[in-house]
């Protein structure tokens, strides 16, 4: 059992996909960011990116972010999710929030998760295009007319396959 433990500790630990931090450039605009960055992850062609795979995208329960979800054909053993992303959207302070020094110092983080619900074979490889094709957008390298640069910056990023 030991080893289950081990296992599952690995897999939590690999969860995070990409990790970016955005500043933002007036902060009494900070609401419109916020917006701004979660409409560009609901408009995101996620299925241009994997024709091939089945796939939903539907925004979060309580609407911070979005939930991409792969789908196989279901079968009397296995349902019809096959794993995914999540991408949520949120403020971050790196101090208290009760100190006003941090509520000037605010920034934006999204955070891409592994969602491994129903996979029995790891999207090793659609997760890596997904977030490789959405940092790509995201960071202005194509031509997909968001203007996420008239709000905010990118402050730091991180993902699985730098």
């Amino acid at each position: 059992n030991d080893d289950t433990i081990t296992k599952k500790e690995d897999e939590e630990e690999e969860e995070t996909l990409l990790c970016v931090n955005f500043s933002i450039h007036d902060i009494s605009q900070q609401d419109v960011a916020l917006d701004t960055i979660r409409s560009y992850v609901c408009s995101f062609p996620f299925a241009a990116v994997l024709p091939v795979q089945p796939l939903t995208y539907l925004p979060t329960d309580d609407r911070r972010g979005l939930d991409v979800t792969f789908l196989r054909k279901k079968t009397k053993e296995k349902g019809s999710v096959d794993g995914g992303i999540q991408f949520l959207v949120d403020f971050v302070s790196e101090e208290d929030e009760n100190d006003d020094e941090a509520k000037e110092a605010r920034r934006i983080q999204l955070v891409a998760t592994r969602n491994s619900e129903g996979q029995t074979i790891g999207k090793i490889f659609s997760e890596k295009l997904i977030v490789q094709a959405f940092v790509s957008g995201i960071s202005g390298e194509r031509n997909d007319g968001n203007n996420l640069s008239e709000f905010v910056a990118i402050e730091s990023m991180f993902h699985k396959w730098m």
